[in-house]
Formats: C-alpha cells, sequence, structure tokens
C-alpha cells in the first residue's frame, strides 16, 4: 500500500502538477514491465535516466506533432517541444515523414533494433535526458512524508515512518559525495559519456546517474505493473482534459493516440529478431519443436512468454516451433511443469552456449541479458531465467 501511496505523493504532492510526473512514473512502470524480476545489485534496482529519456520521446513525439494539429501545450512541454522540432528539421533521411506521430514507430524500430543511431537522434535523447533532471527530478515529492517529530499529546511524542519512492545514484561520484538526492542531482546534470553515432545499447551503457529504487518498491511495482501503467495513462488524460483540453474533443482523440502509439506492435521481423533467428537456424541444428519435439525444417521464433504480455525480444523467451504449435499456443501461458522446465534448459544452454562463445554478439543480448553470462556456470544462468519466466507467468495468471 505505501508504494501506491508513494506514487500518489510523486503526482499530485504539490499544488501544480504537469504531465512530466506522469511520464516519469510511467516510464519507471514501462522499466519494470520489460524488467519485472530483475536482480537486485546489493538491494537495490538502478534504472538509466538515460531510459527514461527514450520512453519519454516515445510519449511526446506523437504529441509534439499532434500538437500542430490542435493540441494545446502547456507550458512545461514548450522546451520540449522545441527540441523535438529541432530534431525533425534536421532529418535528412527522406524515405519517409518525420512530421507525422507515425514517425515514431521507426525511430523505436531503429533503437529498439540496436542499429547504430545517429548523433542528431543521440543527441536528442540526451537533452530529453536533462530535461527529466531538471524538471520532475527537481521538484517532486519523493518520500511520502517528512519523518518528522510530532506532538500527539503533551510531553508525547511521536516520529512517523518515511516511504520514499525511490533516490539516485551516481555511478561516478566518490562515496563522501553521495550526499542527499538534491546534492546528487544537481552534480549529475551534465552527460559525461561519449556523444555522436553509437548503438542504444552503448549510449545506455555511458550512462552515469541512475533511479535507484529499493527491491521492496521495485516487487511490488512488478506485481501490480500493468495495472499502475493503465491507471497512469488514464489520469494522465484526466489531468490534461480538466486543465488545458476543457472540450476540445479532436485534441483529447489526439491525445489519447499519441500516449498509445508507441505501445503499437511493431513489424514483427525487425532487425533484432532477423538476427536471432539466422542465429537459431544456425545452432538448433536439427531443428526441433519445443512443444511436440517434431523435427521441424520450416520455423517459427516463438514468444514463450506471449509478446501480447510481454513486448520484448529476449533470447531467452525465444524458442523454435513448428507454425502448427505457434499458432494453437497463440497468447497462451504455457504450464511450466517438469518436462516443459526441461526442454527449456536444454534451449537455453544452446543459446548461452553461442552468446559465450560469440561475445561479439552481446549487443543482441542488451545489458542486463549480457549480466547472465558472467555467472559462474551455465546452470546457475538456466536456474536464473526459469525463475524469472516462472514470476513472470505467475503475475499473469
Amino acid at each position: 500500500m505505501e508504494v501506491l501511496i508513494g506514487i500518489e505523493s510523486v503526482l499530485f504532492s504539490e499544488k501544480k502538477s504537469s504531465t512530466y510526473k506522469f511520464a516519469l512514473i510511467s516510464a519507471l512502470v514501462d522499466y519494470i514491465i520489460e524488467n519485472p524480476n530483475e536482480y537486485p545489485q546489493n538491494g537495490f534496482h538502478n534504472i538509466p535516466i538515460v531510459y527514461l529519456a527514450k520512453q519519454w520521446l516515445y510519449y511526446y513525439y506523437p504529441l509534439m506533432i499532434y500538437g500542430e494539429k490542435g493540441i494545446k501545450q502547456g507550458p512545461a512541454q514548450i522546451s520540449l517541444h522545441k527540441i523535438i522540432r529541432e530534431f525533425v528539421e534536421k532529418q535528412q533521411d527522406k524515405s519517409f515523414s518525420y512530421l507525422t506521430p507515425e514517425a515514431i514507430l521507426k525511430i523505436k524500430e531503429k533503437i529498439e533494433a540496436d542499429e547504430i543511431l545517429d548523433k542528431e537522434l543521440t543527441s536528442l535523447l540526451i537533452k530529453i535526458r536533462y530535461q527529466i533532471i531538471d524538471q520532475p527530478l527537481q521538484y517532486i515529492k519523493i518520500a511520502s512524508n517528512r519523518n518528522l517529530q510530532e506532538e500527539l499529546t503533551s510531553g508525547v511524542k511521536f516520529k512517523e515512518e518515511s516511504f520514499a519512492l525511490f533516490g539516485l545514484y551516481n555511478n561516478t561520484l566518490l562515496s563522501g559525495e553521495l550526499e542527499d538526492y538534491q546534492s546528487i542531482r544537481s552534480k549529475s546534470t551534465a552527460w559525461k559519456g561519449k556523444r555522436g553515432e553509437m548503438s542504444w545499447f552503448e549510449l545506455e551503457r555511458e550512462e552515469t546517474l541512475f533511479i535507484q529504487m529499493g527491491h521492496y518498491t521495485y516487487r511490488e511495482l512488478a506485481k501490480s505493473r500493468f495495472f499502475i501503467k493503465d491507471a497512469i495513462i488514464k489520469r494522465w488524460l484526466e489531468y490534461s482534459v480538466e486543465n488545458y483540453l476543457q472540450n476540445d474533443s479532436k485534441a483529447i482523440y489526439a491525445l489519447f493516440n499519441g500516449l498509445n502509439l508507441h505501445k503499437k506492435e511493431p513489424e514483427r521481423e525487425t532487425l533484432k529478431m532477423n538476427k536471432l533467428r539466422k542465429i537459431a537456424l544456425q545452432i538448433f541444428e536439427p531443428m526441433h519443436c519445443i512443444y511436440c519435439e517434431k523435427e521441424i525444417k520450416s520455423f517459427d521464433l516463438d514468444h514463450f512468454i506471449p509478446w501480447s504480455k510481454y513486448p520484448v525480444d529476449r533470447f531467452w523467451n525465444l524458442f523454435p516451433t513448428c507454425k502448427s504449435c505457434n499458432s494453437k499456443k497463440s497468447d497462451k501461458i504455457v504450464e511450466l511443469e517438469k518436462k516443459m522446465q526441461r526442454r527449456l534448459s536444454n534451449y537455453l544452454r544452446v543459446w548461452l552456449s553461442y552468446f559465450k562463445e560469440n561475445p561479439e554478439e552481446l549487443l543482441i543480448l542488451g545489458g542486463k541479458e549480457a549480466e547472465l553470462l558472467e555467472m559462474d556456470s551455465l546452470d546457475k544462468s538456466i536456474k536464473l531465467i526459469i525463475e524469472q519466466i516462472k514470476g513472470i507467468n505467475n503475475d499473469l495468471i
């Protein structure tokens, strides 16, 4: 309950609110949706600020373009609108129009496929990162109360318990410099990493500032992540209608579509999926369906946890299937009884062995998956993945 109270405190503790607060919490929940069973480091989960910037780009890009067609912009969004517009004006790629809300799907595909991003796009993400540090992270109230001693009655005092939704962590500051929240924030506004052309994975690794969330808070948010995400979007819409859209039906419709556009399922055969398919064709030889175990020549690469419920392409969730089983399974959740666990273990061993021998392919995995290869043994990695799949399945049932 205190976690939900913490979210409420962040969103509505001040007299003035803004969509930036909704965007901040929404992006944090997006990270948890992608990594619901992430293993904590020293009891904490560290979420890169540049990851939040990526999600903000997904949210606000359609809104800024729709803004040209009638969405009224609040004062807090003017600078963000400006830097996105500057990015659009610099684009030289004429193969599609950057002045349509749907352009974000092309940009997202480029980011998620881990292609090399041009310097304009990496610069845009770094500028949005600054906006996050300068705006919501500066003004939000991260604790549900101020932990002050108060008098209950004459001579009797009590101390309220404090609950902080999250803190900040900078991995470049010395231990003596790790002061309070605002001190860390103010020392971390400048981008210290490389600039220019690079992949998303490389850009994320350059980040030095992180939202730091305790494991209990992270776990509680993970349990209700889909509900919380939908509730935030609903409240974001209500706030916008109440404060600056009023009865403008076209603007309301545009806002609704803009906030949900980035969730649209992309083309399944992205560059990343193409790479993984080629690897699967090479390493699973002879090829057998993970469900019926029949030998197959033509195969689908199926998301064991259905894409509709876990829309992320992770190698440990992708297995070869025959077209018949893939069609029958559809978006159903497969029970992890012992026989299925043994099959998953065998396939995961093949995946992990390949990536152990081919470290140049680590970019396909992304940072979180790369950590699996650093464990003492493949057995430990496989056990952790199976437990992670179990945890996600249990949350979805």
